[in-house]
């Protein structure tokens, strides 16, 4: 029998998977008789639902587990360019996707880094490479290197010296080599795709695995009278759905963990004072759009992406009378 982890959320407990591949089981050390898992429950579709849809489906593959996923095409998702970095491609080679088919399939770009325009003055813009600086991008941390690049009097630009940045100027792209003594090794890459797509990808590569989707609109979330688990929930069509395990992909609305649990957020708006975000598609006016990933900091204006426009905004700080309804060129 196979068991891991030793905690989960600090509670002491395991999920053990036979190897027989007959049950999968979370419980009590030593206590397995009554807390299986064998039922389990997402709330909402999506990029995260369908996220999480794959990733139990190919991670549990051959277990006797039911897994559902209840989504109503009533309720719309953002839908626009969704911006990852790199570890998405770990997740997808994870899953065993072919990056071709998944590039063809959800529209994707490669993505070399996430640019910041307007963040230190108007008209400045840099690039956060996902990768390192110099010409031994194995011998320095990027803090070294700034530490190295500032006591030698900053020849250059800093972004001269990233791979990534110079390739995403120039539109320009290569897989990065295997070969760590080559110059081509010290950088990595993500995509920039349409989430909508993206989503729809996932869902026949659960369904295909097993994953059961049910189109409905959640009417109740039942709790445990004593633990405050949930139990069941229950469809506006009248039907009930019982499940050992919850996970709440429902987004902003927190359908079950704020909305049904009260379970509540640390306010954070002292360290991150944007507490507002726009998206909308829109044509990036060329064959090849920028390679980065723009952000713009603006008091209440949008900045452009691969195909979609963004903008996030302090409201505490902006005018009142300030508006995000008419996008702003970058």
């Amino acid at each position: 029998m196979e068991r891991f982890p030793d905690t989960i959320d600090g509670i002491d407990r395991a999920i053990f998977l036979p190897l027989d591949g007959k049950k999968a089981l979370w419980g009590e050390r030593n206590s397995m008789s009554d807390k299986c898992i064998t039922k389990v429950l997402i709330v909402g579709g999506g990029t995260a639902g369908w996220m999480t849809a794959a990733a139990l489906s190919e991670t549990l593959k051959g277990l006797a587990l039911d897994i559902r996923l209840v989504e109503s095409e009533a309720i719309g998702t953002v839908g626009v360019g969704e911006s990852t970095i790199p570890h998405i491609r770990h997740f997808n080679t994870r899953l065993g996707i072919n990056e071709a088919d998944f590039l063809s399939r959800t529209q994707a770009t490669f993505k070399l880094g996430i640019e910041f325009r307007d963040w230190g003055r108007l008209g400045d813009s840099y690039i956060h490479p996902f990768g390192a600086y110099g010409a031994d991008p194995a011998a320095h941390e990027v803090e070294l290197f700034h530490h190295l690049w500032t006591r030698a009097g900053a020849p250059e630009s800093l972004e001269a010296w990233s791979l990534p940045v110079a390739m995403a100027r120039r539109e320009r792209f290569t897989h990065p080599s295997t070969d760590p003594a080559s110059p081509l090794s010290g950088f990595s890459y993500a995509y920039q795709f349409d989430a909508s797509l993206y989503a729809a990808y996932l869902r026949r590569y659960s369904e295909a695995r097993g994953v059961v989707r049910t189109e409905g609109r959640i009417a109740d979330v039942a709790l445990h009278g004593e633990t405050g688990f949930v139990t069941h929930v229950t469809l506006e069509s009248g039907e009930r759905i019982d499940a050992d395990l919850v996970i709440d992909c429902s987004g902003f609305r927190g359908l079950v963990i704020e909305q049904a649990m009260k379970t509540g957020y640390h306010d954070w708006t002292r360290w991150l004072p944007c507490d507002r975000a726009v998206a909308l598609p829109c044509e990036h006016g060329g064959l090849f759009p920028p390679p980065p990933a723009p952000r713009r900091s603006r008091p209440a204006g949008p900045g452009a992406s691969r195909c979609s426009t963004a903008s996030a905004t302090a409201m505490s700080i902006a005018a009142p009378s300030s508006t995000t309804t008419r996008p702003r060129p970058p």
